[in-house]
């Protein structure tokens, strides 16, 4: 399965400091895009009370565009941002002042990871609803409180808000803390997008073959090809995001065992069926 979309990335060049110092090192990274069988991606540099600009991120994004036509690299690049929460946030989003991912109206949100979750986020979140934006949380993985306990995640999921694991995360690349919280958002259905989070060619880049194994055994291939494909390309149509019901503590483990309920009477129906010779 090929032709995924990634919904986060810094590719373009010298705009936040976290991707690429150059233009040669975004069209590099671009090419390792390619290979790595990605053929649409969505370009979120880091923002903060503002800055960058809307109209400097769309400016370096057209410049970036119009080399890789140039170049006649088969990689799409969509505009966003990666947007750092913060009390104003829904005054600039009012204002026009943030950009959705490919303009439309789904905000990627970023926590600040070594801190507790503010407590207006819940707020803020409604907010953000309320101006007709859809809200995407980014890599909540990695975000300390949801490490020690997923209660609020999945009542920010319930209430509407989408969320987006970093690919890498699944191998271990951001630490084993990282891992078996990604492991357990994905048991109780708390994972609905993906994305590299890639900040050059190299790195996190490199985990999505292998990481992309892993989840499959997990979720299956259909549950890959929903994450990568189906609900990116909904969301970059302003389509309402097909996700799956969000399970508890109880209800997960209601389903596990009636799952080994299940293999167990058929494993002793096989048995009443076997004749010994």
């Amino acid at each position: 399965m090929k032709g995924y979309t990634d919904l986060h990335l810094h590719i373009i060049p010298g705009i936040d400091g976290d991707g690429p110092a150059d233009l040669e090192s975004s069209l590099q990274m671009a090419r390792g895009l390619v290979e790595q069988g990605f053929r649409r991606v969505v370009a979120t540099p880091h923002c903060f009370e503002g800055n960058p600009s809307v109209t400097e991120i769309l400016e370096r994004w057209r410049q970036l565009d119009g080399e890789l036509k140039r170049r006649e690299i088969p990689l799409q690049v969509l505009p966003g941002a990666e947007l750092l929460i913060e009390p104003r946030l829904p005054e600039r989003a009012r204002q026009g002042q943030v950009l959705p991912l490919n303009r439309g109206r789904y905000l990627l949100l970023e926590l600040p990871l070594f801190q507790e979750v503010p407590p207006y986020l819940e707020e803020l979140l409604f907010e953000l609803k309320a101006c007709g934006y859809a809200p995407i949380l980014a890599h909540p993985e990695r975000v300390k409180t949801f490490q020690r306990d997923l209660s609020l995640l999945s009542r920010l999921v319930s209430g509407g808000l989408y969320t987006q694991l970093t690919i890498s995360s699944l191998t271990g690349l951001q630490g084993s803390t990282v891992q078996r919280t990604a492991g357990r958002m994905l048991d109780r259905r708390l994972v609905h997008l993906l994305g590299t989070d890639a900040h050059s060619g190299g790195g996190r880049l490199l985990e999505t073959g292998p990481a992309l194994k892993l989840l499959t055994k997990k979720i299956g291939a259909a549950g890959v090809e929903a994450m990568l494909k189906t609900r990116p390309e909904q969301l970059l149509h302003g389509q309402e995001l097909e996700i799956p019901t969000v399970l508890t503590e109880k209800s997960r483990w209601q389903l596990l065992k009636k799952k080994l309920f299940s293999n167990r009477r058929q494993g002793m129906s096989h048995g009443r069926g076997t004749r010994f010779t």
